[in-house]
């Protein structure tokens, strides 16, 4: 960050900080801890963020302090940067000194405010506690604040993303003990009494915990079993010789025990151990040889009694990750099994029954992970039939789920009616396009919004021709256009698949040295394209302050170039006016304004305009391929293509991804946008500011 950055920083702490505060683009807060961690790598040994960013000590305490007022993306994002300031000497002696580590990482603290039911907090509390972790003294801190009980207590949390950030923590804590005792070791230094207390504490208390979770002493303990096979087979496969063996040791016992229990749910990921047990050639401390093995061939088992089971799972659990396992097993018989005629219509209907039940489970994943099942099966036209008999059943769950109050469940039911598209989808697709263009325009979260782009892009793929597609191609405009002013970069990019897509079909794009007599096709084809949207959409991105954007815009335009213009305009450049009229107009504002900077198109005032320039006179000559038309440009689409510079644009593009766009400045003034737009939020209802954070 260069000196403006710092000097707008503490402007950016205030805006965070404010109570209240919140930002449209949570992004933006992970952006800004990216590049703080960047910063920190590039400087010396020793450095403490808190020597070029002073205002930070200030920043943490004010946000925590203001809790449960404070945003909850905004207190996870000070946990991870306390983390982060933490993770030196330096930065967690400081910290220290004010007492803050103490004060962000109690998670009691947060319980009593009411914010440790947050998954986000949550998170932030475990990935933060991580990235600490780079140094004894902050272990130290981490056992003598008795942190372990809570993180072990979220190894089984009821968010997946919390559980398997506590997985990753336990095997990061326990591989930092190996990695601190190796080093010290190798270098024969004298540790304290207290450090090597330390280690001891953490590496006995864990492989403790490992061996008695691995123990499955009824049905509640099932997902715990799980969760520390993933564990387990984690550490194996990182651990050294003395961890990886003494794991081996402790827990060989509960091994054994869990692989006589038979429990088909923990078959896969007891393999994932023994697999990992057997790559560190330490096989031999599990007694596992004997043990006759969860054989049976594939064929030797009906369908209909795999289906029987799954039915049996699915209404006697309330684990996610068994009901995920559960669907995916399924997915794989019916994948490879060709006879489903076992299937009775009682079977069918117990499946159904229990379908319906998960689709409306409380908890987001479960209801996530049966609708991307529903789609998968979908895919199946045959297969689902069978199962689930007419696709209306699955359409109308599907279309349901759309209402989800879940972005990711929201996401998952476009996904999977995308897979759903046959002649028989038709039924209601009129209905179905009006929600995904609600969607598109006022879905709070990117997921949905990138789902519906991907959504169009599966049908237009799937279309034999436009004109078969009649829905699809009235619906087009509309997509292109408000995709292209999304501010999720991702959206931003499928759009413009979608406008390859348009550009790609047959006879939009010939081959530069094909026979130029039918250059009125051509023209046709381009005027549709520009008519479409596709045209300016191209222009939008090719300026779009995000990189990927800006770089497919880039792309695309230069193909448009190299196989329209050589044929329209021949091998020479020529004039204006002798080019067939292939046009485009030019908006007077957003994005337009650079794209009239690059060709060079002074802007006038536009009451200066309207009263030279009138729209309607055919007459008025064009000069270099632009009139003006108002506040509206009007643009020859060749001399466009040929005067924006693509190839030089292109290089600067494809250079690392920091080049030009992406950069602190932009990403501290966007946040600083997002202050403003809040306060004139307040002050003026239904006034709504945009905000592209980078």
């Amino acid at each position: 960050m260069d000196r403006e950055c710092v000097t707008v920083l503490p402007r950016v702490c205030e805006v965070l900080a404010a109570s209240g505060s919140s930002l449209p683009d949570d992004t933006s807060l992970e952006k800004l801890l990216d590049w703080f961690t960047m910063f920190n790598l590039k400087q010396p040994n020793g450095f403490s963020l808190l020597e070029a960013f002073p205002c930070l000590l200030d920043f943490i305490p004010t946000v925590v302090n203001n809790s449960p007022a404070s945003d909850a993306s905004i207190l996870s994002f000070t946990l991870k940067l306390t983390g982060l300031i933490s993770a030196t000497e330096n930065g967690f002696k400081v910290l220290q000194e004010h007492s803050l580590c103490d004060l962000v990482f109690d998670p009691q603290r947060w319980q009593e405010a009411g914010l440790w039911k947050d998954p986000c907090i949550r998170i932030g509390w475990i990935q933060g506690l991580r990235t600490m972790l780079q140094h004894s003294k902050a272990l130290g801190f981490f056992v003598q604040a008795d942190l372990i009980e809570p993180l072990l207590h979220l190894h089984t949390d009821t968010s997946l993303f919390v559980a398997s950030a506590a997985n990753h923590m336990l095997a990061h804590i326990l591989l930092f003990c190996q990695s601190e005792n190796s080093q010290n070791n190798s270098k024969h230094l004298t540790v304290p009494v207290e450090t090597k207390q330390n280690y001891s504490t953490v590496t006995v208390k864990l492989c403790e915990y490992l061996k008695k979770s691995l123990v499955l002493d009824g049905t509640s303990a099932l997902f715990q079993s799980h969760q520390a096979l993933k564990v387990l087979a984690l550490l194996l496969s990182r651990a050294g010789p003395d961890l990886r063996d003494r794991l081996l040791l402790t827990v060989s016992d509960s091994l054994e025990e869990l692989v006589t229990t038979n429990c088909s749910q923990l078959t896969r990921s007891l393999m994932d151990v023994v697999q990992a047990a057997h790559r560190c050639a330490s096989l031999c401390m599990l007694n596992v040889r004997n043990k006759e093995m969860l054989k049976e061939r594939l064929v030797d088992i009906k369908m209909s009694a795999v289906t029987r089971v799954f039915i049996t799972v699915c209404v006697w659990t309330g684990v996610f990750q068994v009901l995920q396992k559960s669907y995916r097993t399924l997915m794989k018989w019916i994948s490879a099994c060709a006879d489903l005629s076992s299937i009775t219509d009682q079977l069918r209907k117990d499946l159904i029954q229990v379908v319906g039940k998960r689709v409306c489970d409380v908890r987001w994943e479960v209801r996530d992970s049966t609708v991307e099942f529903l789609g998968h099966l979908a895919g199946l036209c045959d297969t689902s039939e069978v199962l689930l008999g007419d696709r209306c059943f699955t359409v109308s769950l599907l279309k349901e789920a759309l209402q989800d109050p879940e972005s990711y469940v929201r996401a998952s039911s476009i996904s999977a009616l995308a897979q759903t598209l046959a002649p028989s989808w038709q039924q209601g697709a009129v209905e179905l396009v009006s929600r995904l263009h609600e969607i598109l325009s006022q879905d709070t979260e990117g997921f949905s919004r990138r789902a519906v782009l991907q959504y169009f892009i599966t049908w237009f793929s799937l279309c034999p021709s436009p004109t078969s597609c009649s829905l699809l191609m009235q619906s087009m405009h509309a997509v292109l256009s408000q995709g292209s002013a999304d501010l999720d970069w991702e959206v931003k990019v499928h759009t413009l698949e979608l406008a390859e897509l348009l550009m790609d079909r047959p006879g939009a794009h010939p081959h530069p040295y094909a026979v130029t007599s039918n250059k009125s096709d051509l023209v046709g084809v381009l005027s549709t394209l520009v008519d479409q949207g596709v045209f300016l959409v191209l222009l939008g991105g090719l300026v779009d302050c995000d990189r990927p954007v800006g770089l497919k815009a880039c792309q695309l335009l230069m193909r448009l170039r190299d196989s329209v213009c050589p044929l329209l305009l021949g091998d020479q450049r020529v004039s204006a006016p002798d080019e067939p009229g292939v046009s485009c107009e030019l908006p007077g504002c957003g994005w337009a304004q650079e794209v009239r900077k690059i060709l060079g198109i002074e802007d006038a005032d536009p009451a200066q305009k309207s009263d030279v320039v009138d729209p309607g006179d055919d007459r008025k000559p064009e000069q270099g391929g632009v009139r003006d038309e108002g506040c509206m440009v009007r643009v020859s689409v060749c001399e466009v293509l040929r005067s924006l510079g693509l190839d030089a644009r292109l290089s600067v593009l494809t250079q690392s991804s920091d080049h030009v766009h992406n950069s602190p400045m932009s990403l501290l003034q966007d946040i600083l946008t997002a202050g403003s737009r809040n306060t004139q939020l307040n002050s003026e209802p239904g006034l709504e500011v945009i905000v592209d954070c980078y």
